[in-house]
């Protein structure tokens, strides 16, 4: 969605176009009832324009008509199977989905193509991006520490965008290559003269071909791109085949904790004033917050897993699934994720999660469940179900049972 409306695909036919922009005059002088009036009768005559549909649901959803901007959502997802408009993505926060779905490529790329031109003051002069420099900034300081100058002989900015980046870094760079979604942030990234090369290309396709070709890179970049990418893991890891010995992969702890936001955004777009604000919560409840502009990969195992969990909280989900919690943590912080998870569960939310550590369950979880080599040996309430007995034959090993009179709490060791 633009200022002016979603993303334009005409119907084909011109009298619904011609419908359809009177609609979004009517919404942009705040008549937003006219505008769903005008947009329902513009679908009907032209059941197939997508544009419209998806028009109509955001300014259903405006004005408070949740159902009526799901039926207006779907119907524009029907429309449209390359899902141009993202509509599935407004499906799954009216839904109330904990997860956001994959974008589709079609969206993005043209969503930043018609954003192209007026990108860098949207960034720059409205929305004081500071990104890029604050990387530059992490970044010096690392290098510096480590003794090392700030000079790379090939850096690759990921989601180079129109080259803001770039603009930070080429002082410091021998080789500076780009690569975006969008041709239409590429050639305004190149009419920059910042880069030795540019690639319009999908960020997985890119990183593979450059694997194939041996391409290696002493910095990669990715300030604010994973913003935009549902799934991080295949990223990284096609990235670290690429990556040089001794080289940097920096990318922020903001930008990892804000892609929890993905499933809240009412537009795609950058994230809102909201975003930050919870995405800050949460680092702050974790005791993070001094890491926001830092990269992500020049902090410890364990702070990385704060930020993950962070990230999961930054959803502001109903339930949430953790994977083994604590691991990489130290005491003190194992403590932390414990007590957060037990607020969660006192607060009506639903939190199943994984631990090698008996004591973990003792202290935050309700029910147990004992599994040893892919079987079920034991479930039930917390305290009937961790029994001496129960993790002996868990664990195959002797356990001892150790009790605090004063509080009435129990722990388990290793015998």
């Amino acid at each position: 969605m633009t200022d002016t409306g979603p993303l334009f695909a005409s119907s084909g036919d011109l009298i619904a176009d011609r419908r359809y922009k009177w609609a979004i005059d009517h919404a942009a002088r705040g008549d937003f009832a006219g505008a769903a009036d005008i947009l329902a009768q513009t679908v009907e005559q032209a059941p197939g324009f997508a544009t419209a549909w998806f028009a109509l649901g955001a300014i259903r959803d405006r004005l408070g008509d949740r159902s009526g901007a799901i039926d207006a959502f779907d119907k524009a997802r029907d429309a449209d199977p390359e899902d141009y408009h993202g509509a599935r993505l407004q499906l799954a926060r009216l839904r109330g989905g904990n997860a956001a779905p994959a974008l589709s490529e079609a969206y993005v790329r043209r969503l930043f193509d018609q954003y192209s031109s007026r990108y860098d003051a949207a960034l720059t002069e409205r929305l004081s991006y500071r990104g890029p420099s604050l990387l530059h900034d992490a970044i010096e300081g690392a290098v510096g520490g480590a003794g090392r100058p700030l000079h790379f002989p090939a850096m690759l900015d990921l989601g180079c965008g129109t080259g803001l980046a770039g603009a930070v870094f080429r002082p410091f760079v021998e080789r500076l290559v780009g690569v975006d979604l969008s041709p239409g942030m590429i050639a305004r990234a190149k009419s920059k003269d910042l880069y030795d090369r540019l690639a319009t290309a999908d960020l997985t396709d890119f990183l593979a071909a450059e694997a194939g070709d041996g391409a290696k890179y002493d910095l990669i970049l990715a300030a604010d791109v994973f913003v935009y990418v549902n799934e991080l893991t295949p990223i990284i890891a096609a990235t670290a085949r690429i990556l040089a010995p001794d080289g940097l992969f920096a990318f922020t702890v903001e930008t990892v904790v804000l892609m929890g936001r993905a499933a809240h955004s009412n537009l795609f777009s950058r994230p809102s004033a909201t975003d930050r604000e919870v995405a800050g919560q949460m680092l702050e409840r974790f005791g993070i917050a001094h890491l926001k502009d830092r990269p992500y990969t020049m902090i410890s195992g364990g702070e990385r897993q704060l930020v993950l969990l962070a990230r999961a909280l930054a959803q502001e989900p109903q339930f949430i699934v953790l994977d083994e919690p604590t691991a990489s943590l130290d005491f003190g912080n194992q403590g932390k994720v414990m007590r957060e998870i037990r607020a969660l569960g006192s607060s009506g939310h639903g939190v199943l999660f994984t631990t090698h550590d008996p004591n973990h369950a003792m202290r935050a979880a309700d029910r147990a469940y004992l599994l040893r080599g892919g079987e079920r040996i034991g479930e039930g309430a917390t305290g009937e179900v961790l029994s001496r007995t129960q993790l002996e034959a868990l664990y195959q090993t002797q356990v001892e049972l150790i009790s605090d009179t004063s509080s009435g709490r129990t722990a388990f060791l290793p015998g």
